[in-house]
């Protein structure tokens, strides 16, 4: 939903759908934050229905827009930024390791019900089992994700970085020093 099919009224967000049928209501208490600008609601099977919002905030704190950071995400390393002096790389060896406990849960778990009757008890048991197990690994790699952004967020404050430039950024380093 875009900004103009969201309207708060009397403490509920109503998401307008086309004519003639009555608008998504969602409970928004929230009112000292303001009207989200755009909305998205999903389903997904391990968690169910999901309501993503996205508000404008403005910084308080005056940020020079003239300097920049290049962000290279990669698949070793999560992510490595260079804002013209100093490179930072953050790891990805953890993240890969709960991919890899999370393809070993996987495997034991199929191996398990391949022995099984399809449909049977036993069967829906283990695929109960595996949802969980793969959703507390998939928090975990999300809660890992949010920390590296916020730190990388925290450092464009720090630095007073106005611009950040996020994929193949090799044309950002083509007059510097490399050692």
């Amino acid at each position: 939903f875009k900004k103009s099919a969201i309207h708060y009224k009397s403490g509920y967000l109503e998401l307008s759908l086309s004519k003639g049928l009555e608008p998504i209501k969602v409970k928004w208490n929230m009112v000292d934050l303001g009207k989200p600008v755009f909305v998205v609601i999903s389903w997904k099977k391990d968690s169910g229905w999901i309501c993503s919002l996205v508000l404008e905030q403005t910084i308080k704190q005056e940020i020079l827009s003239n300097n920049c950071l290049s962000i290279d995400p990669g698949s070793k390393r999560t992510a490595t930024t260079f804002d013209g002096q100093e490179v930072v790389t953050y790891s990805g060896k953890y993240i890969k390791s709960l991919v890899r406990l999370r393809n070993k849960v996987n495997g034991s778990i199929q191996s398990k019900q391949s022995g099984c009757k399809k449909h049977s008890r036993r069967y829906k048991k283990l695929q109960r089992v595996r949802r969980r197990i793969t959703y507390r690994i998939k928090n975990k790699i999300k809660d890992v994700l949010h920390k590296y952004s916020r730190m990388i967020v925290n450092y464009c404050i720090s630095r007073k970085i106005g611009k950040i430039y996020c994929g193949d950024n090799s044309g950002t380093h083509i007059n510097t020093n490399l050692g």
